[in-house]
């Protein structure tokens, strides 16, 4: 199944890699561009209403904050544009991503390291927060932001806000939702790596891109922004630790919808787990997270060997009539290896 297009939606795509005054980055560029080719095609965006704003090299100290605004001065008048026409059918979401360096001087706070910051002016920045607050009254009522940078502290630098013209007693768009997605939590580093791709990648982007072509869908195709989320903190923690890295996914999401529709009809990422039975085995039964139950298969006398072929994430197995039983956390593995799982034993524990 194709995706629906989503006409009502709208992004804004931010890729710094190259810094004249600072340490520039890699991966970036490429993150943005595999972000934005998601939104217009799985995510059903038009490609208009996709706007990409990258660095250009380090001769170019751009983009600035003044760019960044002028991308969403174009959203923002393509979106008034369409509810003009379409007064019944209102735009409905906005994505904000961004790579690139960022800081943060407490919790709720995320400034935004724009292209011309040098060691004495890094305060050209973007206040993701001031921007969010902003956002918030702006047309959209739903609202994703995906950050793949750093966190660590840094209590100088606090970042610009919008210069739209606003009114402090103007109220949040009715029925407003944002969530966010961080790629590290408050004090840590997001990092990048070549990993097992000819460039680097940011550790959280490229666990985002898994999850959104298909790793966090459900077993009926659709991700949801809770799936993901949930799925991009699993496997991020997995490519943190294999590259010897400390990174933690954290999120948060505000407003009255909690599971965002993110796109359908996605053909979902499966593993095979390859159970060892014991000779007295009759049925394999297993359940998710939830304790439902998602799949049994009755086996054979004597049979000692099953596999699986699950959708990934987390379930807990079990043998009948022995009730051995083991709860095992599935991603994915890029080489195609199966999920080994013995239980032939008589103990039950979490994988």
């Amino acid at each position: 199944m194709g995706a629906v297009t989503q006409d009502q939606d709208y992004a804004l795509i931010i890729g710094i890699a190259h810094y004249p005054h600072l340490k520039s980055l890699q991966g970036p560029i490429e993150d943005a561009r595999r972000v934005a080719h998601w939104l217009k095609g799985p995510g059903g965006l038009p490609w208009q209403n996709v706007k990409v704003i990258e660095s250009l090299g380090l001769e170019h100290e751009r983009p600035v904050i003044d760019e960044i605004n002028k991308g969403f001065d174009e959203i923002f008048a393509r979106a008034e544009a369409y509810n003009k026409e379409r007064p019944r059918r209102p735009v409905r979401r906005l994505y904000v991503y961004f790579a690139g360096h960022g800081c943060s001087r407490e919790r709720n706070h995320l400034a935004l390291i724009m292209a011309n910051a040098d060691r004495r002016n890094l305060n050209r920045a973007m206040n993701s927060t001031e921007y969010r607050n902003a956002l918030a009254r702006r047309m959209f009522p739903e609202q994703i932001y995906l950050f793949d940078c750093c966190r660590k502290y840094d209590g100088r630098i606090t970042g610009h806000g919008p210069d739209w013209t606003s009114d402090d007693t103007e109220e949040d768009v009715q029925g407003l939702t944002q969530v966010v997605m961080y790629a590290a939590g408050f004090r840590q580093a997001a990092h990048e790596r070549s990993m097992r791709w000819s460039v680097r990648r940011g550790l959280f982007t490229q666990a985002l891109m898994e999850g959104l072509e298909g790793a966090a869908a459900t077993a009926s195709g659709v991700i949801t922004s809770a799936g993901l989320g949930a799925y991009v903190q699993r496997r991020l923690a997995v490519l943190a630790k294999s590259e010897k890295v400390r990174q933690c996914y954290t999120g948060d999401t505000q407003g009255e919808k909690q599971h965002l529709i993110l796109a359908s009809g996605v053909e979902p990422w499966r593993r095979e787990v390859s159970v060892t039975l014991p000779i007295d085995a009759s049925r394999i039964v297993v359940n998710d997270e939830h304790g439902d139950t998602v799949w049994t298969q009755v086996t054979a006398p004597g049979q000692t060997q099953a596999a699986l072929h699950l959708t990934l994430g987390l379930y807990t197995i079990k043998v009948e009539p022995t009730g051995v039983s083991m709860t095992i956390d599935l991603l994915p593995d890029l080489d195609g290896n199966a999920y080994p799982l013995d239980l032939s034993g008589t103990y039950s524990c979490h994988g």
